[in-house]
């Protein structure tokens, strides 16, 4: 009984801050907004499972896999394995699908409307990727990407992207409406360094800072990580391809990120957080286990500058040799010898 308690206090926080993300009244449909009224939602929390994820793969559910069949209580970050969709039954709502390596978060509650009816409410937050969403016909959406916000009417069906950064929908049926939020939040790699170099099978710390519009630190905010490519985050039994971490009182969010074992391959490591208009990304090259990362190298040159010493890396594999050595000198000339003969007299 406690579980369903925290779960529901949970779902129901979520909801709440949900809802105040709405900037404005949402309307069922159409464009004549005033012959409509707008749609007063109150939401409750349901003490069960929200719905069930079904999949040819296995999918990864809060980075960890996960089988077929899992139900979902809402607000779990949910991917798709790769070369797989993922679909969610939610319950009373209506199927979301996940297409490949997608990453979304899903929660789903009974609504009452202005109009006296009641239906479902669907809050989605999509990461990373292309959803598709289809309601039934009591049931109304919304789902936040990339700093945009999309509303669908009861009954719609549509699908949504967002890849580097940036939103986009496509209406398949019913009505959806598009905002675009001003951000409240930004996020960015700390020191600003877009890309860097990781030996094969080695780790290095990542960080990640979320200031508000002022430029100041955030702090206790959910970041989500997530990698594409070769590499895992986090550490020990909760590594995975997607990892929720909390930033500190200096607004820094931080994650261990471990290399894969294929040389001059490259990994693409995202951050978002909410209110954030759009996501960070670190790009990660993978060296050889015996190369050197190029502040290594960096280093070597300067001192074959000052000393004699030069290194050089391989095109593509990452590692470092010296240039062959010099011939040897010349052998030295032998000396010169002056022979004066006798002077002979009569």
């Amino acid at each position: 009984m406690k579980t369903y308690i925290n779960l529901a206090t949970i779902l129901c926080l979520v909801l709440a801050s949900g809802m105040g993300l709405l900037s404005g009244p949402v309307y069922a449909d159409g464009d004549d907004r005033a012959a409509q009224k707008p749609i007063r939602l109150q939401a409750f929390a349901w003490t069960g499972p929200i719905g069930e994820v079904e999949s040819m793969g296995r999918v990864k559910i809060n980075g960890r896999e996960a089988c077929a069949g899992i139900s979902i209580w809402g607000s779990e970050l949910i991917e798709a394995p790769a070369g797989n969709d993922v679909s969610v039954s939610l319950r009373a709502m209506g199927r979301v699908t996940l297409k490949n390596r997608t990453i979304a978060r899903l929660t789903a509650a009974p609504a009452l409307f202005d109009d006296g009816t009641s239906g479902g409410l669907l809050i989605a937050t999509l990461i990373d990727g292309d959803m598709i969403v289809s309601l039934q016909e009591d049931a109304e959406a919304y789902v936040e990407a990339c700093g945009s916000v999309f509303t669908a009417s009861r009954g719609a069906g549509f699908s949504v992207q967002a890849h580097e950064g940036r939103a986009a929908f496509h209406t398949l049926t019913g009505h959806v409406r598009s905002e675009v939020q001003e951000p409240k939040h930004f996020i960015r790699p700390v020191g600003r360094r877009a890309s860097i170099t990781v030996k094969a099978r080695s780790s290095v710390q990542l960080q990640f800072q979320v200031t508000d519009v002022a430029d100041k630190p955030v702090p206790d905010l959910p970041v989500t990580v997530t990698v594409a490519g070769n590499g895992v985050l986090g550490s020990g039994a909760t590594t995975g391809t997607s990892v929720t971490v909390t930033t500190t009182a200096q607004g820094i969010a931080q994650v261990p990120f471990t290399a894969g074992s294929s040389p001059g391959s490259t990994s693409t490591v995202t951050a978002s957080a909410p209110g954030a208009g759009a996501a960070s990304a670190i790009t990660v090259s993978t060296l050889a286990a015996g190369g050197l990362s190029a502040s290594t190298i960096g280093i070597i040159v300067g001192l074959g500058a000052g000393g004699g010493l030069i290194a050089a890396t391989q095109a593509g594999g990452g590692s470092s040799q010296s240039p062959p050595p010099p011939p040897p000198p010349p052998p030295p000339m032998p000396p010169r010898i002056t022979f004066n003969p006798p002077t002979v007299r009569p």
